[in-house]
């Protein structure tokens, strides 16, 4: 289910990247406006649901992933929200919304988690959140729940070897965030 979704949304990035450059380099369209940017927008949405035959909230996401990766936080956010809103059970939009929201991520990422327990990514970076504000209890319980999801995932290999550092650091009695991600 993961690799499926995974393609699609490759296809999606690459599709949105595409439309978004050559509607950006379109003459009369003003990028930076904001009634010209609701008209991009509104064009790309159009061109996905017609190529991909995907619902709604599956548009949604894949655009706010093509803001995410052009790092267009702000637009990014927004279609996320729209995705969860018509879909709750949308892993990666959740996902995306607590790395947007590093400084409170906590909802979305527990959010992300209850959509897909198997989604090995949340886990991690609440963990970390956890241990920068000094919740070493729920640091540690994370990072663990994150270890016994990853175990067997290669694209996870790194960030498993982080998190086993950043046990070990802190069953050693290390309570410093910036000293552990060293």
């Amino acid at each position: 289910m993961l690799k499926n979704n995974k393609a699609l949304i490759l296809f999606v990035l690459l599709f949105i990247s595409l439309a978004m450059t050559a509607g950006a380099q379109q003459p009369g369209i003003k990028a930076n406006a904001k009634s010209g940017q609701e008209n991009i927008d509104e064009t790309f949405y159009k061109q996905l649901k017609l190529t991909t035959g995907k619902d709604d909230a599956l548009i949604y996401q894949a655009m706010g992933m093509g803001y995410f990766e052009q790092e267009k936080f702000d637009k990014s956010y927004e279609f996320f929200k729209k995705a969860v809103k018509l879909n709750p059970r949308l892993y990666w939009s959740w996902y995306y919304l607590g790395l947007l929201r590093m400084e409170s991520p906590e909802e979305y990422f527990k959010k992300a988690i209850g959509a897909a327990p198997q989604f090995a990514p949340p886990y991690y970076w609440l963990a970390r959140y956890y241990c920068k504000a000094k919740n070493i209890k729920e640091s540690m319980r994370y990072f663990q729940e994150y270890l016994n999801v990853a175990k067997d995932s290669f694209d996870e290999s790194e960030r498993v070897k982080t998190a086993k550092y950043f046990i070990i650091s802190m069953q050693d009695g290390e309570t410093d965030y910036d000293a552990i991600a060293k």
